[in-house]
């Protein structure tokens, strides 16, 4: 009999432990893009989408900007219109309705939008209030910006703070009291953060919130206030709370009194609904404190009202000579008038031993007690309490109870057992027959039967002999009714081994049903133990014949069977089943499961649908994967259960620990779709987890497209632009995107698209323009195919280009028909074009102002616009009369740029003036040039031609040199330069076909990130062979490298362009100038002269064979000049071979060089470098 107990209160808290532990996890949400901050434009728009499993919310920075569109249950877009810096911050996606832990089921992305007019993002005004804290605090100065230098400064010390910056939160740190500034550089404008007050403010968590109502109890139609007292402060939030029913015509009012604020929630006219519990919150946002106060208002009706509040029984007890109270609250209007009786007679209020008394404790609320100071048995009655109010709509009101007071055995033997009738250990009932059970008892008796829904039973009611009596009445007994009943004491003060219970086992036999059904969860399941099992295979009918079999080895299993209790015995772990024989015929009971003791790692549970989307009439597979304990129950919910659509096969992997449940429906239909969720609960520890999956089943393909754009876009030169597309569709549809009807994979390289899945039945499609050009504008479209189905999207886009005037002319009609100028503008958008005039050509060139726009179409002056074939806006303005000479200035504007140029138009009457004199003065210009040509031949000597040469020493001895082509020297690209990184400047000097400028490199060198240099190019009328002349000196000056004596070279730009060489910026200006002005040092002679000049030159006869020289040649003669490695290195690029010539693979055939004759240096020269140099002579 305990064991049925207690196996019956086990099993039954194991259930409800089922209904508590039962989860649904879901996954994170997904934001696209993905990426954890993102850079966008200002004034630009903006899309992200969020997808979940279940529906998702958006929680941020909220203005009038940012826009939320569901676009379907499980997905919705934030966006952003016109972008500004106050949009700048954090973007939270989270479920709606949360299932486990908020953090792991929300997703954030940041969003920045640089700005350099507001570099700092605008806070709130307590924003600057930070507080300080043990470990660490944070200056909120977050720059819109992630790319921004910020530094933090005291503010009224001016000293720098060190300190950890993070561009999404701010300056991270323990900071004093005190007042802090960010500064940063923004376009070369420093900008200051507001001022942050840094406060200490740990006490600030310890304050104190006071709420008060003006009346406790109100009449409908009166007025009523409640109070909130809290602190003031600009971080202090208050915030009222109370059911939506209440207070909807009530008035908020704030007053501010020094270092106290009073909240006020004022109703002007109470009613009855106003009634109920008000609640204030004050809330510190920095420190994340906060404090609430209760209080609780009665609104009562206008007329007389009157109602009893008691928790006391029918029957109350009352212990002998030991006082006792009973309580009764009233709510009244009017006062009630109050009167105690016993057995009808009034209970005297001045009394002794028996008294009432009855207060008022607050607006409509009284309190009336009895009191027995010291009971007896003769105080054993019935009591009444009856209440009435005097007015001329009079309520009453009354409740009386039984007292019996306790004699004195009864209160001091201990409790005897309860007794059952029929006194029997067992009865057998016939089926369908009503039987039942008393119980008598010396205090109040509860019953517990084998079902957990106890049968009709009467409550305990003390009979004449001072004993509770207790029945239970089954009026249609069946195979459930088979069991223990127990009538026991509601509460005892006995130990375990006195009898406080008794029992009764009650069979009811059922050819039907041979075996009890179990009516609680997992009882088929039993745990291996070293003491005595139970199988609880109990039979309706004590005369059949039980046996236990094995099922695994189908042999009958040694056992003891009771009837009550089931096999008795120690077992093996497996499968077990009870046959039992009743009038010849065999009956099994259902399968029990013997576990073994099982350890190992907690419960994992694992859901997969083979497709979450799929058409009718397809097979649809849901595999719920098990690991954990060997005691597993699962339990299935999907749409289909009902009508036992699915079909579930068990499998058990005892090598991977694992048992697979398999839900398998042959041919879906769309009654299947819907949520599945598999539930695996482990009998050992009670733990349960349980998984969904979503499934939808569609009636046939579809296919939807949903823009994140509209049908016009516009982009900026160069601006990298993503055009994206949800499309919906199933099954897996083709998407293609065109341009102007071509498949856009065959136009451009420069165009990319991609496609990314988002669910079962959702893609998202992205075309990217990674340069936008003005070539990338036209008509777009994306075409999606699913069989049958064909969906497309168009849209125009046109890239932004600044305008530009491409051609301005004059055009003569003749004296009669007057002049006109065309001017041809291109750009996008369609430029707008203006003209002007002015007819004081020397002061409107310096001053904007003179000019005068034209008046449009007026009778002297005709404009005429239109787009020409090459869709260009050509604008032409006729003047049908000039009088005098005048300029024209064609204006030409866009939103991205202005350009203009300018004309001077000749008047008609001096026009004929012109002729003769332009007549004259061509013949005098021929007649110049003519004999200018003539000297220039009579003079023109032989055109020299720069050749740049190589020689190589041959011999040993140094006397055999042979010459190098320097065109077929290599050329390292190492040297290359990126063109974007260097930075033109002022010409510097220029000779016949070359040019030097200055110029600014950026990260030539790490040592120096930003240096002065000095670039050489080709002038635009260079030929070819000055071209291969100047690439020529470039493969030399690769192959010389570094030297004292010369303008070292630092890069070279040859790619993509005019070629650039990249020297070294000599400071002291012009060689020849500087010899000139120090002509007079140089005159001197010194006697170390020739050894200086060896030194210079780097001449030494006694090593000739170790030496390679450049010779600048001129067609007239081939001299060389000797070029010097800088002290303490040697320097020998062209003799890295001593026996063979190392440029023997780059000419065949070369010319011996003249003999090298020294010359005398006429003075000192100083490794000086100039500053204009000619071109065709610089190294």
């Amino acid at each position: 009999m305990d064991t049925l107990k207690t196996c019956l209160a086990l099993e039954i808290v194991l259930l409800g432990m089922l209904s508590g532990f039962q989860t649904v996890t879901s996954s994170r949400p997904t934001i696209v893009p993905d990426t954890r901050e993102v850079v966008i434009e200002k004034h630009s728009r903006f899309n992200v989408s969020c997808t979940g499993s279940s529906e998702v919310a958006w929680t941020g920075p909220e203005y009038d900007n940012i826009i939320f569109v569901q676009t379907d249950f499980h997905t919705k877009t934030l966006i952003i219109d016109n972008a500004s810096a106050e949009n700048t911050g954090f973007y939270t996606c989270e479920y709606k309705t949360p299932s486990g832990d908020a953090m792991e089921e929300e997703a954030e992305i940041y969003i920045f939008v640089p700005d350099p007019e507001v570099p700092f993002v605008p806070e709130a005004a307590y924003g600057s209030q930070v507080p300080t804290d043990i470990n660490e605090n944070v200056i909120p100065c977050r720059v819109t910006n992630p790319k921004s230098h910020v530094v933090l400064w005291r503010a009224d010390t001016g000293a720098e703070v060190a300190g950890l910056y993070d561009s999404t939160l701010g300056f991270i740190g323990n900071f004093s009291a005190g007042h802090y500034v960010c500064q940063t550089i923004a376009n070369g404008v420093v900008t200051d953060s507001p001022t942050y007050t840094v406060d200490n403010l740990r006490e600030s968590s310890d304050f104190h919130v006071d709420v008060r109502a003006s009346h406790v109890s109100v009449r409908a139609g009166d007025p009523f206030n409640i109070s909130c007292l809290a602190p003031t402060g600009p971080f202090y939030e208050q915030q009222w709370s109370h059911p939506r029913k209440q207070a909807e015509h009530a008035d908020q009012l704030k007053q501010v009194f020094g270092h106290s604020t009073v909240y006020t929630l004022k109703v002007a006219k109470a009613a009855l609904q106003d009634g109920g519990e008000y609640e204030c919150s004050i809330i510190h946002s920095l420190r994340g404190v906060s404090r609430t106060q209760r209080v609780t208002v009665t609104v009562y009706p206008a007329g007389s009202f009157l109602s009893l509040q008691h928790g006391l029984a029918a029957v109350e007890f009352a212990e002998l000579l030991e006082e006792r109270l009973f309580q009764v609250n009233i709510h009244a209007h009017p006062a009630p008038s109050v009167t105690w009786l016993k057995d009808g007679t009034p209970i005297d209020d001045h009394g002794h031993d028996v008294f009432s008394k009855t207060i008022h404790i607050e607006g409509i609320r009284y309190q009336s007690t009895l009191t027995l100071t010291r009971p007896t048995e003769e105080d054993s009655g019935n009591y009444t309490i009856s209440a009435s109010s005097d007015s001329s709509s009079p309520a009453s009101a009354h409740f009386s109870f039984l007292l019996r007071v306790k004699t004195p055995s009864r209160a001091l033997l201990p409790l005897q057992s309860p007794e059952i009738s029929p006194a029997r250990e067992d009865m057998v009932v016939p089926l369908h027959s009503s039987f039942q059970l008393s119980c008598r008892g010396e205090a109040e008796l509860l019953w517990d039967t084998p079902l957990l829904q106890a049968p009709d039973w009467e409550g305990p009611v003390e009979d004449n002999s001072g004993l509770f009596v207790s029945s239970i009445t089954v009026g249609n007994a069946t195979a459930a009714h088979t069991g223990f009943y127990t009538c026991y004491y509601a509460s005892s003060n006995s130990t375990e081994d006195e009898l406080e219970e008794s029992s009764i086992y009650v069979y009811v036999p059922d050819p039907n049903v041979p075996f009890v059904p179990s009516v609680i969860p997992y009882a088929n399941h039993v745990l291996s133990d070293q003491e005595e099992m139970e199988i609880q295979c109990r039979v309706t009918d004590p005369s059949a014949n039980v046996t236990l079999l094995n099922i695994d080895t189908q042999r009958v299993v040694p056992s003891l069977y009771d009837s009550k209790r089931g096999a008795v015995g120690f077992f093996s772990s497996g499968t077990y089943v009870c046959r039992a024989v009743l009038s010849g015929q065999e009956h099994l009971s259902e399968e029990y499961i013997v576990h073994g003791w099982t350890g190992g790692s907690g419960l994992q549970v694992d859901l997969q649908a083979s497709r979450a989307a799929l058409l009718v009439g397809e097979s649809l597979v849901v595999t719920c994967v098990a690991r954990g304990s060997e005691m597993l129950e699962d339990l299935w919910k999907y749409p289909g259960k009902m009508a036992q659509r699915g079909v579930k096969t068990v499998r058990e992997n005892k090598k991977e620990q694992e048992i697979r449940y398999t839900l398998t429906i042959p041919q879906a239909s769309t009654k299947d779709s819907g949520i599945y969720a598999c539930s695996i609960t482990d009998i050992m520890s009670s733990d349960t987890q349980t998984k969904e999956v979503t499934v939808t089943v569609y009636e046939r393909p579809f296919v939807s497209l949903t823009p994140m754009f509209t049908h016009s876009q516009f982009a900026e030169l160069d601006e990298v632009k993503e055009f994206g597309i949800i499309i919906d569709t199933y099954p897996a549809a083709r998407v293609t995107w065109l341009k102007g009807g071509a498949v856009l994979s065959d136009i451009s390289a420069e165009i990319t698209s991609s496609l990314q899945q988002i669910s079962a039945t959702r893609y998202r499609s992205v075309l990217r323009l990674i340069r936008a050009k003005e070539e990338d504008s036209g008509n777009y479209s994306i075409r999606v195919e699913n069989g049958n189905q064909t969906q497309s999207f168009n849209f125009s886009l046109q890239v932004k280009v600044p305008v530009e005037i491409v051609n301005l002319m004059e055009l003569h009609h003749g004296s009669s028909s007057g002049e006109s100028v065309v001017c041809i503008s291109r750009g996008r958008p369609i430029p707008e074009v203006e003209w002007y005039t002015c007819s004081s050509i020397k002061q409107c060139a310096n001053d904007s102002s003179r000019w005068i726009r034209l008046p449009v179409n007026s009778s002297d002056i005709t404009v005429e616009t239109h787009i020409n074939e090459d869709n260009n806006l050509e604008s032409q303005v006729i003047f049908a009369k000039l009088d005098s000479t005048l300029s024209v200035r064609c204006l030409a504007r866009n939103e991205l740029a202005n350009a203009s140029r300018e004309v001077k138009l000749v008047s008609n009457a001096l026009q004929s003036e012109l002729t003769v004199a332009a007549a004259v003065l061509v013949l005098l210009v021929i007649v110049i040039v003519s004999l200018i040509i003539l000297v220039v031949i009579w003079k023109q000597k032989p055109r020299y031609e720069i050749r740049w040469r190589v020689i190589e020493s041959i011999s040993p001895d140094g006397h055999e040199y042979i010459y190098v082509d320097p065109m077929q020297l290599p050329y390292d690209s190492h040297w290359e330069f990126p063109r974007d990184g260097l930075v033109l400047g002022r010409v510097l000097g220029s000779g016949a076909f070359g040019k030097v400028v200055e110029g600014t490199a950026y990260g030539l060198s790490r040592s120096q990130p930003v240096m002065k240099v000095a670039v050489k190019m080709l002038k635009p009328t260079a030929r070819s062979s000055e071209k291969q002349a100047l690439m020529s000196e470039l493969k030399i000056m690769t192959h010389l490298g570094p030297h004292l004596n010369i303008v070292n070279l630092l890069g070279a730009c040859t790619k993509s362009g005019p070629i650039y060489i990249i020297t070294e910026y000599c400071l002291h200006g012009d060689l020849v100038n500087y010899l000139h002005k120090n002509r007079e040092r140089f005159l001197s002679r010194n006697p170390e002269k020739v050894k200086k000049e060896l030194d210079i030159f780097g001449l030494d006869p006694a090593d000739q064979s170790s030496r390679s020289y450049v010779i600048l040649s001129f067609e007239s003669k081939g001299d060389y000049m000797d070029m010097k490695q800088a002290d303490g290195t040697q320097y020998v690029p062209m003799l890295e071979l001593s026996d063979a010539s190392k440029y023997s693979h780059v000419q065949e055939n070369y010319d011996r060089p003249p003999s090298h004759k020294h010359k005398s240096l006429s003075g000192e020269l100083h490794p000086l470098c100039p500053r204009k140099s000619n071109s065709e002579l610089t190294l």
